[in-house]
This record gives C-alpha cells, structure tokens and sequence, in this order.
C-alpha cells in the first residue's frame, strides 16, 4: 500500500532542483501537456495501442499517445501502404519504407531496392517490422523508432515471433530481441525451428537452443531425438520442451532452462507466464518471470485452474494458489461450497453469488471481501469492485490489501472494461452525469462531471471513452485522471484501444493519449512487459523543448501535494537518475539495465519539468521487478 508521508517544501525543493533549479522559479505552477490533440479527419481512422492513423489521399498522418503530438508522410509515388502494428507503424512508398514509434513521434525512413518485400508476420502482435532487402535485412524497432540494417552471405529467412525473431541465411542462424536490435548468433550447426512470445527456438540433432528477448542470449539444453515444444498462450514467455525421458520448461525473460524431476508422462499444463506439471499427486510448477520451479505435494490428484498468472490447485481439503509473480505457494485456503471466478491476475471466491474472498497474484494471499447488504460485484483482470444500490462504490486491487470506499449516488450503469482473454483493467460506472472509475494501479477512486448522462464508448485494456454529444471524456489508469474534449459539431464516432482513443466530430479527430508525461516499457503488473534482470528498462519523458528534466525514483511512494503537482515517490529515500534539457522533440529516454538486486521490489519514478510556464512533476510509474 502506498503511505501518506508529510514532508517541507523548503526541504524538498534541493532535491528536485539539483543544481540547476532553485525556489525562484516556483512562481508559477505550470500544467502538464495536454491528452487531445486535434487532426482533420481523413478517409478512415486506425487505432493501436498507443498511436491513432489517418489517412488522406497520399498523405499518412498519426497521432502518438506518448507524445501527444501528429507526424504525417507523403507519398511521392500514390497512395502509400501502410501496416499498424504493436506501438508502430510501417509505410512503404515505392522503395521508400517509412518506421513511425509512438515513442519517437518522428518518422523514420530507408531506401530500399525496387524489388524489397516486408517478411510475413505470424502475428501482427509484434513490436518490429523487417524488409528482405536481397542480401539485407532492414528492421525497425517500436521501442526505439530506428531502424537496424544487417548483410547476410545469401538472402535472409525470418522466422517473426511477438518480441524476438530467427534469422537465417541457410548456413548460420541468428536471434535479434526488439529491446536490443543486435544479431546474436546461435551455436554453429543451429538450424530456426520456431519463435513465440519474447522466446525462439533453434536446433541441432541432440541440442535445443533457446534464445531470450530479454537475456538477448542463447541457452542450450540436451535433448533425445526431436522434442515437442508447446506454449500455453498466443503471447507466451513459457515453453514447455518433452522427449520421451524428461520434461523441460523454458523461460523467455530469464533465458534459462529447468527439468523437472517428473514422469514423462505428466500432465502439463500452460499458460501465459507459468506451467504446472502435474505427477499424480505431485505438482510442480513454474514461473516464467522468476525462472523458479516449485514442488507441492497434494493431497490427492488434484483439480488445476490455471491462468495467465497464477494457478489454483485443489485437492480436496483446500485450495492452494501458485503465483507467477513470486513463484511460491500460498498457504491452502479453505472454500467450502465456494464457486470461483478467475481473470488474468486475481480470483474470487464467491458463495451463492456473494464474494467473501479475493486472491491477487501479485501479492499472493487472499484477501476478505467486506460484507455489504444488496451489493453487486464486479472483476476485471486486477481489481474488485462492490456497488452498493442504495449509493457509495468499494474498490480492491491486486496491488494493496485494502478496500478503497467512494459516496456516490446510486449507480445507475457499470461496464467492465473489455479485451480477451479476459484481460481489462478498466471498469465505468455512471451515476446521472457523474462518471467514476477505479484506478486498480494508483487504488483511487476517479470521477468528472458531465454536461448530461454520458454514454460509455468504450473501455478496453487501461483506456475508457464517453460521451454525451457536446464532450468526450477520456480516462487512463497511466495519466490516472479524466480528460474532457469539447466538440464543437458533436460525435459522430470513435474508440479506445490500450492506451489511446479517439473521436470523430465529423469534421476533426480528436485524439487521446493515456500516458502521462513519464513512460516506460517495464510496465508490470500493470501490462506484459515484465522488466527481468539485465534487459533494459527504457523511461520516456515527454515535455516542452528545451526544458530542464530531472528524473527521480525511490523505493517508496508518496502523496504530497505542492505548489507545482503531487509528488509521488518518498522525498527521504530520493535517487537523482538525470538531469537533462528536452531536446526540439519534446521527447527524450533514459535506459539503464536492470540490476539483479531488484528482484522482487516495486520502484517508483517521477519527473520534475521546469519549462517556459514555471515547474510541474509528471505522473509517476512504478513497475514490479518479477
């Protein structure tokens, strides 16, 4: 749970001036960028994750939810194609391809040759995008917006994975990570066999050799004859490998392999970021994110749950939850007659349809559901939420262990925010023209008032839209505030998607951009992307040009409102990471690797800008370390 702490202004002012701000300039309390921004409509709109497309005629236009600004490109040949994927876009104007990353704002262009081809992705879930250029291969990277060019001996093969690829050239094989864009080159005699999620797989006749997006490193494992590798979800981190003498898992954030003492016979289960094993009465399970294995010894042969991050093992005299956070056992909870409700990252237990019990996988303990007369409940993949029908809201996120009580008139609609598998973090509910939310990353309530009762849009993943015909109003658990766009001609249409959303008033697309002024790719438990020993953390700050940043974290959180914003993270355990001046981007990162000490521990990071109007801290962000 996040503390309250009281702390002087005079006393806080050294630390978030450094040595190049001082009191003088708290004059004037400046306000964060704005969340809309304003484009006109083109024949169509696109949407993903965090960048909003518009095209018109030969030009390309997008909008970054990061940066909160628009880039356009024009074809000099006709309309040029274009593909969205995961947090970038690709556009090919004759031999012209064009890279744009939400967290650049910029586009980025290569000349190819006439005859160069974009390599088929296996999903469009993917964070790069690679061109068979003959002998090259030219990718570009989401995360960093550039692009890497690579010469092989002979033309190259692909085999594309979500965060990792395989290449080839026919005689050497090589994995290439999104998060470090370099060739790494499998063992001699390697030959691809497949890539899935942050992991791939290459071969020879007695070896297995996994490679890790994260790790950007190969590990081997002895295997007999052609082992079966399985995943257990379409954007998986863990890989099952079986011969006929043992079971192996794999581990796509930590690079490594584990064999299980367990009859080849097992059972295996998986999922996204575990997998259970189970050897009779014997269940062994595993943790993608530590690269642990841990062994339970049931009752009996038990009954297996499993989800996209932890499991329930029911023996007959208890359940025991394993989760893939910490990669240990609970203790054994005893249900009687209770139905479970499980979602990505929590469960619920509930008798005759009322909840007396909430698991969260990140904390790995259940929680007690207070008893409200007449009360409706709600889950979505992190949080609970209780509706009292005579008026007042109760709230319980995976994160903290308590419940969080909002006054409100009765509620008249709730919505859980939706995206399979069952993986929303979002939830809304509106009482006549007051709309209220629950911040599952922040445990706070959040609501706005609008000019009439408003009608949901959407809520998907971590970003809500509403409307009610004269404003949208626009919500994400990243910025953690409702943000309200007139329009002037009315809605006409739009969406949310991730961290993004848009509106159409027919006339202008009015888009939305639920990150906050700080941004990171590490962003677990609040997203997928666990940032595990070694691979880089990437922090990305937005502002004005040519304003002074200091980026900050500490081990603890706080709430301290100043003069100039509320300060997130403990002024008394504050670490000064950098000191820099935006550059005319208005966009700028800091990457440092992360150190095996972290493990386990929740940082929290915050940004001071001083700029032309005065000084302002960002949001904050604060990832687990699995």
């Amino acid at each position: 749970m996040k503390t309250q702490r009281s702390f002087s202004l005079p006393a806080l002012l050294p630390c978030l001036c450094a040595t190049a701000l001082s009191c003088a300039f708290v004059r004037t309390a400046a306000a964060q960028i704005a969340d809309w921004s304003t484009f006109p409509a083109g024949s169509s709109t696109q949407i993903e994750q965090s960048l909003v497309v518009v095209p018109n005629g030969n030009a390309v236009s997008v909008f970054s939810a990061i940066t909160k600004s628009w880039a356009t490109v024009v074809g000099l040949t006709g309309v040029p194609g274009r593909t969205v994927l995961n947090e970038h876009l690709l556009v090919r104007d004759g031999a012209l391809f064009y890279g744009y990353s939400p967290r650049t704002g910029s586009f980025q262009a290569i000349y190819t040759s006439p005859t160069a081809y974009v390599a088929p992705n296996l999903t469009p879930q993917t964070f790069y995008s690679a061109v068979v250029d003959g002998n090259r291969l030219h990718v570009f990277f989401a995360f960093t917006g550039q692009w890497q060019s690579y010469t092989f001996a002979t033309a190259p093969t692909i085999t594309t994975g979500r965060f990792c690829a395989l290449v080839t050239d026919g005689s050497t094989t090589w994995g290439i990570s999104s998060y470090f864009g370099t060739l790494v080159q499998a063992p001699a005699g390697a030959t691809p066999v497949r890539a899935d999620g942050n992991m791939a797989f290459a071969s020879d006749p007695n070896t297995l050799f996994g490679f890790s997006a994260a790790t950007n490193a190969w590990q081997s494992l002895a295997v007999t004859g052609t082992p079966s590798i399985t995943i257990g979800n379409n954007q998986p981190t863990v890989a099952a490998i079986q011969d006929a003498v043992t079971i192996s898992l794999f581990s796509g954030h930590r690079g490594t392999f584990v064999t299980l003492p367990a009859a080849p016979s097992s059972t295996v289960l998986l999922e996204r970021e575990l997998a259970l094993v189970v050897d009779g009465s014997t269940v062994h399970a595993y943790s993608g994110l530590t690269g642990t294995a841990a062994v339970l010894q049931a009752a009996a042969s038990p009954t297996v749950t499993m989800q996209q991050m932890f499991a329930l093992i029911d023996d007959g005299t208890g359940v025991t939850a394993y989760s893939a956070t910490t990669g240990t056992f609970a203790a054994p909870e005893v249900l009687p007659s209770a139905a479970l409700q499980t979602s990505a990252q929590i469960a619920v237990a509930a008798i005759a349809g009322v909840p007396i019990a909430a698991y969260s996988s990140m904390r790995n303990r259940w929680d007690p559901v207070p008893m409200i007369a007449g009360a409706s409940s709600y889950q979505n993949a992190v949080a609970l939420v209780l509706v009292d029908p005579a008026g007042g809201v109760w709230g319980w996120s995976q994160r903290g262990a308590g419940w969080i009580h909002e006054p409100s008139a009765p509620i008249d609609t709730v919505v859980v925010g939706s995206c399979p598998p069952g993986t929303p973090e979002t939830i809304f509910l509106r009482s006549g023209n007051t709309l209220l939310t629950f911040n599952p990353r922040t445990e706070a309530w959040r609501s706005v008032t609008t000019m009439q009762p408003a009608t949901l849009v959407r809520a998907h993943y971590q970003a809500i839209l509403a409307q009610d015909g004269s404003n949208a109003y626009a919500f994400s658990i990243w910025n953690d505030r409702w943000s309200v766009e007139p329009l002037a001609t009315g809605y006409v249409g739009g969406t949310a998607q991730v961290q993004a959303a848009y509106v159409n008033d027919g006339t202008w697309i009015h888009a939305y951009g639920g990150f906050g002024q700080l941004s990171l790719l590490g962003e677990y438990p609040d997203f997928y992307r666990a940032a595990t020993s070694g691979m880089p953390l990437r922090q990305d700050i937005t502002g004005e040009p040519g304003s002074l940043v200091l980026l900050a974290a500490s081990i603890g959180a706080a709430d301290i409102n100043l003069p100039f914003g509320t300060l997130r993270i403990d002024p008394t355990a504050m670490v000064q990471l950098m000191l820099a001046s935006l550059p005319n981007s208005g966009v700028m990162s800091y990457t440092f690797p992360v150190p095996d000490v972290l493990p386990g521990t929740e940082w929290f990071f915050q940004a001071a800008i001083f700029g032309p109007s005065g000084l302002y801290l960002t949001n904050s962000v604060f990832p687990l370390f699995p």
